[in-house]
């Protein structure tokens, strides 16, 4: 297979049309005799553009076990991606990657996950690091001086939601297991007098996943911050654009 398909795949992927990048390897596919290296162009662009089911198909037919693991991770098929991450030879930025992933599963379902975060710390520095760890005490502070910051309209809106921090988020539908906050419930410029009898709307923060993103503790008690400024801003009937331009995306 000529080189000339890749580096064109490669400079649609610098450019990120990944639309591009799924249609020209697709079509590339039909006339190669061994396509594997084009279905994991596949199964990353789809994985890039949050078709995780689609990019799991893909990945199977690239015989790519750490996109096939990322993939069942973000399913919520934790069992079936520790499986397909064991099944990872790779090295340097992949293997980091893999090792990543098996400590995130480790949170979630138990295990030593540090020895995996250092591990992909150690072999991808750059990428990876090792998680940062808030105390309660300093996330109870940035939750009540995010609430006194807020403007007092939206201070008195956020007075009825229930905000809870918690370790990870649980499996459901339509939220991503590296989610850092949800909003749930009716905002209030949906809701109607009908929804008074429904349960109060509710925010939830996931410490460890915006812990795992923080390169220090500077940074994991401003990204706290923002995930609650932002699901406070879902509350009152903001889109993204306006969570943005209001400062809490």
């Amino acid at each position: 297979m000529s080189d000339e398909i890749f580096d064109r795949l490669d400079a649609l992927a610098d450019e990120g049309d990944l639309e591009a990048v799924e249609a020209e390897a697709l079509r590339a596919i039909r006339g190669a005799k061994d396509p594997r290296d084009l279905w994991r162009y596949v199964a990353w662009a789809r994985f890039e553009l949050n078709r995780t089911e689609d990019a799991l198909k893909a990945a199977g037919s690239a015989e790519d076990p750490l996109l096939e693991g990322k993939a069942l991770f973000h399913l919520w098929r934790f069992d079936e991606a520790r499986n397909a991450l064991a099944r990872v030879r790779a090295e340097g930025e992949e293997e980091a990657e893999a090792e990543w992933y098996r400590g995130v599963l480790a949170e979630f379902q138990g295990g030593d996950a540090m020895r995996h975060f250092r591990r992909a710390a150690k072999l991808a520095p750059d990428l990876f690091g090792e998680p940062v760890r808030l105390t309660d005490a300093q996330i109870d502070e940035v939750v009540r001086k995010a609430k006194a910051d807020l403007p007092p309209a939206v201070a008195r809106a956020a007075e009825e939601t229930a905000i809870e921090v918690l370790p990870l988020p649980r499996p459901q539908k339509d939220v991503d297991p590296l989610s850092l906050g949800l909003y749930t419930g009716k905002d209030l410029l949906s809701r109607s007098v009908e929804d008074s009898a429904q349960l109060p709307p509710k925010i939830e923060i996931y410490r460890k996943n915006i812990e795992r993103i923080a390169r220090d503790r500077v940074e994991a008690i401003d990204e706290l911050r923002i995930t609650l400024l932002h699901e406070i801003g879902h509350h009152v009937g903001m889109d993204e654009r306006q969570i943005e331009d209001a400062g809490y995306g």
